[in-house]
């Protein structure tokens, strides 16, 4: 990030992980997007406080 003159509010993380991808992201205040690919958030581990900032099914859900 500090070689591109990024900051973490300039950073859109993409993954399909819940506790892999995005919870790391979250803590570095990235900006997420977690891909179900199909599958349900049921036991993700996603709750009030610990959840991403957007839920897409396949990243064609960006678009929307």
């Amino acid at each position: 990030m500090a070689k591109l003159y990024l900051n973490q509010e300039n950073i859109l993380f993409i993954g399909n992980d819940f506790e892999r991808d995005i919870l790391p992201a979250m803590h570095c205040e990235f900006t997420t997007v977690f891909v179900t690919e199909g599958n349900s958030i049921e036991n993700t581990g996603m709750n009030e406080q610990h959840h991403p900032d957007y839920i897409v099914e396949d990243l064609f859900g960006l678009t929307k």
